[in-house]
């Protein structure tokens, strides 16, 4: 018989995402105790894409490439731990051209130090997961402080997150380094606007690695103004900081976040030589949130290969089958186009949400202070600022709202689970919830979006 001979009673410390995952089996519980069965719940939770049809050519490039697999020997051995040098070739190349970069051509990288003589286009990026993509930034942030600032076992670096923060970085941060909390972000009477006072704050603290997140849960697009001004004062911070040097790391626009716009941040903290790791989700704005695909570029040698590391050392290789497909996909002629075409649907259920909540006079107060979140286009959340709701005293904050929302059938994330401390929650995190619009079952979308705002206008 298996038994233990030591004592297990001591108390785990729930990351983040274990908070997130029973948060929402808490709210699902509620909602079977009200009565719901698990298929009549309207899951506006998660941030998959299991709503959205899959594109076609996703599906032409896994019959293709599988049966290019099954017709070998054996094709299935370990790829590159950083992936396939084609596919990281190919994907180098696009982040480049939408970064606004595709002019610079190998020659020109190698002497501004971006590549090392000898390293090929491909050395700007791994492919990963978003997931890993994520942890191993922050973990190769975090080493190559530690080189450059000569830390002790027991000193931390500084890991930055904003008020409001996706979970995930917040649980990664916390086993690497030591995070501070800043207002990168702030909300106004106008809107959300980057807070360029905060670098300053951050580089007197101490410097150390900033974790941007703009796409969840805020869907922030910062003009082109305010994204300039705030890395000129990173990048003189750190020409006049060296010692207390700011590196950045930015999880990245989700489906192709307005285009050009919505990759103007990154591409200013790469032109002004910030060490920036940024995050492409691709396989979210090609909807296969299942897929390992997605990649990390950074204009820094010495961290790239500390990502490299990272991942070899804790997640090993891929699935060489699955970067095929990856490959095949990056070359098909039509894959442009359907992305394009699932953009539209996403863009078609927000706005089918927000003139349903028009209709709706009681939501009327809702729908003014949550404006400053809504954009029919970039990633597919809206965060609703149910102050005004909060502010009557019926609900203390933006999880006992999910707590209500749960017993009429609408699984939602409440804005708690974005703070550091759920359990006093401040802020926006406090008087906010995120909705998700790609969980939708496709077939019954409208029907769901309908469900929710009625159950919106009963708190």
């Amino acid at each position: 018989e298996i038994s233990l001979a030591i004592s297990a009673s001591s108390k785990v410390h729930d990351s983040p995402t274990s908070r997130l995952i029973s948060t929402v089996t808490q709210l699902k519980d509620v909602a079977a105790t009200a009565g719901y069965k698990p298929d009549e719940l309207v899951l506006a939770n998660i941030g998959d894409v299991s709503g959205i049809p899959e594109l076609p050519v996703m599906k032409e490039a896994r019959t293709k490439v599988v049966a290019a697999f099954n017709g070998s020997s054996n094709s299935n051995g370990y790829p590159p731990y950083p992936g396939l040098v084609q596919l990281r070739q190919a994907v180098a190349e696009d982040l480049m051209k939408r970064l606004g970069f595709a002019d610079q051509d190998k020659s020109a990288l190698v002497q501004a130090g971006v590549l090392l003589p000898g390293q090929e286009m491909s050395e700007l990026v791994a492919i990963c997961a978003g997931s890993v993509g994520c942890s191993g930034s922050i973990c190769s942030h975090v080493k190559y402080h530690r080189n450059r600032q000569c830390l002790q076992p027991n000193e931390s670096v500084i890991i930055a997150l904003d008020r409001t923060h996706y979970w995930k970085h917040q649980g990664v941060a916390e086993d690497f380094g030591k995070i501070y909390i800043y207002d990168f972000m702030t909300c106004q009477d106008d809107g959300l606007h980057l807070n360029v006072a905060e670098v300053q704050r951050f580089g007197r603290d101490g410097g150390g690695i900033m974790v941007l997140n703009f796409a969840n849960p805020f869907c922030f697009l910062p003009s082109a103004e305010e994204a300039s001004s705030f890395v000129s004062e990173v990048a003189e911070w750190n020409g006049a900081n060296p010692s207390q040097e700011i590196t950045v790391c930015v999880d990245g626009p989700y489906d192709d976040f307005d285009g050009a716009k919505g990759y103007r941040f990154v591409s200013k903290m790469l032109e002004t030589g910030v060490t920036t790791s940024y995050i492409h989700p691709r396989t979210k704005e090609e909807f296969a949130t299942g897929g390992r695909g997605g990649e990390v570029f950074c204009n820094n040698p010495m961290i790239r290969q500390l990502f490299n590391a990272y991942k070899a050392d804790y997640i090993g290789s891929d699935s060489k089958l699955e970067q095929e497909i990856c490959l095949h996909l990056h070359n098909s002629s039509d894959l442009e186009e359907q992305k394009r075409s699932s953009m539209n649907m996403v863009r078609q259920r927000k706005e089918f949400f927000w003139s349903q909540m028009e209709q709706h006079p009681e939501l009327a107060k809702i729908q003014q202070d949550t404006a400053a979140f809504y954009r029919p286009t970039g990633p597919f959340y809206v965060y609703l600022n149910l102050q005004s709701v909060i502010n009557e005293g019926k609900y203390a904050d933006s999880k006992e709202v999910c707590m209500a929302m749960a017993k009429m059938g609408v699984i939602l994330v409440p804005g708690t689970l974005f703070d550091i401390n759920p359990d006093c929650a401040t802020g926006l995190n406090k008087i906010g919830v995120r909705v998700s619009f790609a969980a939708f079952v496709n077939e019954a979308w409208e029907s769901q979006i309908k469900g929710l705002v009625d159950a919106l206008a009963k708190l």
